[in-house]
């Protein structure tokens, strides 16, 4: 397990430099994937940094709330203030349009990923 524990380390390290360089900026959101993709690493590595930084930092000191999953959900999981229903109430604050969704969970409407298409879905 120390394998898994550095590599969510170094992703938290590479996730907190992008985050403190503002490339995802208020009222912006990003992806996991594009992010992950941005960093060279798996989109679910960049998940589990989001949720430790979620740990470690407010929301105001490392944005780590503007990344979301690809098709604009928020994650199940979230371990800055007030858990999921925290997130969905910092995107509203930041002018995003958060709807509940019929079998639960919350997608953020008209999401458009402001460091570009995943890192998957770009053309070579």
């Amino acid at each position: 397990m120390t394998g898994k524990k550095d590599a969510v380390e170094c992703a938290m390290d590479a996730v907190a430099a992008l985050l403190k360089k503002k490339l995802v900026p208020r009222g912006k959101l990003t992806c996991y994937e594009s992010v992950a993709g941005r960093l060279g690493m798996h989109a679910r590595t960049v998940g589990w940094a989001c949720w430790r930084l979620g740990k470690k930092y407010r929301p105001l000191d490392m944005p780590y709330h503007r990344i979301i999953c690809k098709d604009g959900k928020l994650p199940k999981r979230f371990s800055g203030p007030g858990d999921v229903e925290g997130l969905r109430e910092l995107l509203q604050k930041e002018g995003h349009k958060v709807k509940k969704k019929l079998k639960g969970g919350y997608r953020v409407l008209h999401f458009k990923d402001c460091l570009g298409e995943p890192a998957s879905r770009r053309k070579k």
